[in-house]
């Protein structure tokens, strides 16, 4: 009887103790991404089949996501790209700095970041027309990109399963 009171209390405290630290591994932004080619029908004939490419991302966390950019790499090369275009819009402009600050300002992570709460989705669609954003123009031959992540306000990236596969099959 004196033994098995210690034996249970260890066992107890070995239990809550699994149980506090599986709480809080779960406590923070769990994202998975992954991409997909979806084939639809677009065009003047009956049988054309154009394919689109869809990245979706899951928050399975309990804590927010705040999800800053789409990065694109190919090698050594890395670019970035907003994720979406801010939603307001943009005043016209009278002179040249007044230009430049409101496209400075079109372009904060305020304005163009994606906020994943828990169990929330963000899918992202891209066409063939859309290729361009994969292509690294500023190199001379383009390069065009291999790999794709999210960036999120942390500065940490999640890569896009399938990317590779699926980027060869958009540019066809």
């Amino acid at each position: 009887m004196t033994v098995a009171l210690p034996i249970f209390a260890i066992v107890l405290s070995v239990a809550s103790l699994t149980l506090s630290l599986l709480s809080y591994l779960r406590d923070r932004p769990g994202l998975r991404v992954s991409s997909e080619i979806f084939y639809y029908r677009r065009g003047p004939a009956a049988d054309s089949q154009t394919p689109a490419l869809r990245i979706r991302a899951a928050n399975h966390g309990r804590r927010p996501a705040v999800l800053t950019s789409l990065v694109s790499r190919a090698g050594r090369l890395t670019w970035w790209q907003p994720l979406t275009e801010p939603k307001s819009p943009i005043p016209p402009p009278q002179t040249i700095s007044e230009a430049i600050e409101a496209a400075d300002e079109h372009f904060l992570a305020q304005n163009s970041a994606v906020r994943l709460t828990e169990g929330e989705v963000l899918d992202l669609l891209f066409w063939p027309d859309d290729a361009y954003r994969f292509v690294h123009l500023a190199t001379d031959p383009a390069v065009t990109a291999n790999r794709l992540y999210i960036e999120d306000s942390a500065g940490k990236t999640y890569r896009v399963r399938n990317d590779a596969k699926n980027l060869d099959v958009l540019f066809g």
